[in-house]
């Protein structure tokens, strides 16, 4: 890795492990500076130019200043995802950005959530130049998640998991399915925008993890956004309105809300759930055993929050 992405020489390079809980993340420790690798572990050889395209949006929005994020390297060759024998002895994308220096957001301020609603129009309006189409899906998932619960009703151990999937999905399915008919634009974005994925730099959001980029309607990102914003484990209407009302000032159009607009954050939940679950059933040699456990109350705590999430949709419609 440090050769491919011109990092040094392997003896002078100190490697600290990061936390990550799908991928595999380090901190090397370099004589040009510390940056962070990204093993993208789960993806397959079909996600590699999706995984590009994304990178060279970020590129761009890093090459105009738009928003604050931290600085993708490109390896030797030029290429920004790059597929190398990873730490586990197989092939596997691989990504490296300059170390950022900012603080953990945990309890964002309306000041904070209004910068951040505004840095996702900022990044919208970029993708919408970068690029956009009349139509599209929020269905992302490499495997429906219907057949995941299949798979697990078959396992002898995951077989509850199942169950409770299988009692969700229908209906989360049904307003993502919904989401998927808004009319409008999709433009490409960020995608995966939340406190996880931020640092605060300066007082305001700097955004990282933007492998996920691509097109997604503006307004389901910027609802699905504001609920990660809102509070962990139950969003709060406060801090929801405070992101929304800093994407509106910024340009965005956010006007009265319907259950169908969170078919994003439905989607997402179901696409974590796939692959958590697709690890707990072993499909990934890779992973340790510990690794499977983890997947396994990830994808339990997935069908917790779609769940609860579709017993407040009524509700979380009335806040705007």
């Amino acid at each position: 890795m440090t050769a491919a992405f011109g990092l040094g020489a392997v003896e002078d390079v100190a490697v600290q492990p990061m936390a990550g809980s799908a991928n595999r993340v380090w901190r090397f420790d370099t004589p040009a500076g510390a940056f962070v690798v990204k093993e993208l572990s789960h993806d397959t050889p079909e996600h590699l130019v999706p995984r590009r395209r994304a990178a060279a949006f970020e590129m761009r929005v890093f090459d105009h200043g738009i928003i604050a994020m931290a600085e993708p390297v490109p390896a030797e060759d030029g290429e920004i995802v790059v597929p190398l024998e990873g730490s586990r002895d197989h092939v596997c994308a691989v990504r490296v950005h300059r170390w950022l220096d900012g603080s953990k957001i945990t309890s964002p301020e309306p000041d904070m959530l209004r910068a951040a609603g505004a840095s996702l129009h900022a990044i919208q309006h970029a993708g919408t130049a970068w690029s956009s189409a009349p139509t599209g899906s929020i269905r992302w998932w490499d495997v429906e998640p219907a057949e995941v619960a299949d798979r697990l009703l078959r396992s002898p151990s995951l077989g509850r998991l199942g169950q409770e999937a299988t009692a969700l999905v229908p209906d989360a399915l049904a307003i993502v399915a919904a989401a998927d008919r808004l009319a409008g634009a999709w433009v490409f974005s960020h995608c995966d925008h939340k406190p996880e994925n931020a640092l605060a730099v300066d007082g305001a959001p700097a955004v990282l993890d933007w492998d996920d980029c691509g097109h997604c309607h503006p307004r389901l990102e910027a609802v699905e956004a504001a609920l990660r914003w809102s509070g962990r484990p139950e969003p709060r209407r406060a801090p929801f309105d405070a992101f929304l009302t800093g994407y509106s000032d910024a340009g965005g159009d956010i006007e009265r809300l319907s259950e169908r607009d969170f078919g994003k954050w439905l989607a997402a939940l179901l696409g974590w759930f796939s692959l958590q679950a697709r690890r707990a059933l072993g499909e990934w040699s890779a992973d340790t055993e510990a690794e499977r456990w983890a997947a396994h109350a990830m994808a339990a705590d997935a069908l917790v929050q779609l769940r609860d999430s579709l017993a407040h949709l009524s509700t979380w419609a009335t806040w705007r």
